[in-house]
């Protein structure tokens, strides 16, 4: 904490001796956003955008805001921006694939998540969300690959070993 605290008040003084710094901001509200402070974290995410129009981190981040206080459309919207400035921005992929899925369009989630899984194939993280979204179309072979993935890269992940368990045993018994 003391570190952060640290952290906090050398950007500060960077942007004091230079106002328009782009990365100063975005590292400020990143620096805000871990301490909690997520208001100010965004202020300085738009702050950072606004410098510099080309940054996609920005926009990445403040789709978390959005989408961890449930406005789902706003973090699409801010997804698609960082995808459009950086198109091999892969957690930006990512995160426009988990909030597709959690607002229902698991179609356009499939494809943010695959996109994802190319650009960076050894996250655990985006082949359990691949996996998830496979099987909720019923796509329940290519689901399996992807739980399997998951645990190859992580095999401590249980909710992947919980979801695999549960497809094996519906395999098993027949059931759609």
């Amino acid at each position: 904490q003391e570190e952060l605290s640290e952290s906090i008040a050398s950007f500060h003084r960077a942007l004091q001796i230079q106002p328009r710094f782009a990365e100063a901001e975005y590292n400020l509200g990143k620096a805000l956003a871990r301490q909690g402070k997520v208001k100010q974290a965004a202020e300085h995410y738009v702050a950072a955008k606004e410098i510099d129009p080309t940054l996609a981190q920005p926009w990445n981040d403040l789709g978390n805001i959005s989408a961890k206080e449930g406005r789902l459309e706003e973090a699409i919207k801010c997804y698609r921006e960082a995808i459009r400035l950086a198109p091999r921005y892969a957690r930006a992929h990512y995160n426009l694939g988990n909030v597709l899925l959690t607002s229902g369009e698991i179609d356009e989630a499939v494809e943010a998540l695959r996109v994802a899984e190319r650009l960076s194939p050894d996250t655990a993280r985006t082949h359990f969300a691949l996996a998830t979204a496979l099987h909720q179309q019923g796509r329940l072979d290519e689901a399996n690959s992807e739980y399997r993935k998951t645990l190859a890269i992580e095999p401590q992940h249980i909710q992947a070993r919980q979801a695999l368990q549960a497809l094996n045993d519906q395999s098993r018994s027949g059931r759609p």
